[in-house]
């Protein structure tokens, strides 16, 4: 262990796996910033089919529900990827700035907070977060592990992979 390690928590290895964690979600902002502007196109696309289908006097009532159902259900599904796009910013953010000040986010909540907003994103294998975090296999287990014992995640396992669901959607 480092001198660096010792005096302040942290060295160049922590900063330069917090560039890389960074690096990730940064990433995964920009993935979900596309998929939001295409969803935007279907949005629009769905909301011409709609008034074009009023216009049309013979179009029967169930065409025009199905389609103002589809409107509705695209609407929340943006407004959905929104808030996650939203919260993983804020993550984002938080840890920018600690990196910026040369503090150590995987001591903080901030490492909880962030795997939280992979898993709502999809991003639920450990070796997916941990390409995303940045975290080691042993930090990063013992995170999954205080979530699950906390009620906040569920581990599922689909053959030999293991995926992490937040319980409220586990719920719902």
């Amino acid at each position: 262990m480092g001198l660096a390690k010792v005096l302040f928590g942290f060295d160049k290895k922590d900063l330069e796996e917090l560039r890389n964690t960074l690096t990730g979600v940064k990433a995964e902002v920009g993935r979900l910033q596309e998929e939001l502007a295409e969803l935007k196109a279907r949005i629009d696309d769905c909301e011409y089919k709609a008034s074009a289908a009023l216009e049309i006097a013979d179009k029967s009532d169930s065409a025009i529900q199905s389609l103002r159902s589809e409107l509705d259900s695209l609407r929340g599904e943006r407004e959905a990827l929104e808030a996650r796009l939203e919260e993983i910013e804020a993550v984002l953010a938080a840890i920018e700035e600690r990196s910026e000040k040369g503090q150590d986010p995987q001591d903080t909540d901030e490492a909880e907070t962030l795997i939280l907003s992979l898993v709502k994103t999809g991003i639920d294998t450990p070796g997916e977060l941990m390409e995303h975090t940045g975290l080691s296999k042993g930090r990063l287990y013992a995170i999954l592990r205080r979530l699950v014992e906390r009620g906040v995640l569920v581990k599922k396992r689909e053959g030999r992979k293991v995926h992490y669901v937040i319980v409220e959607e586990v719920n719902t």
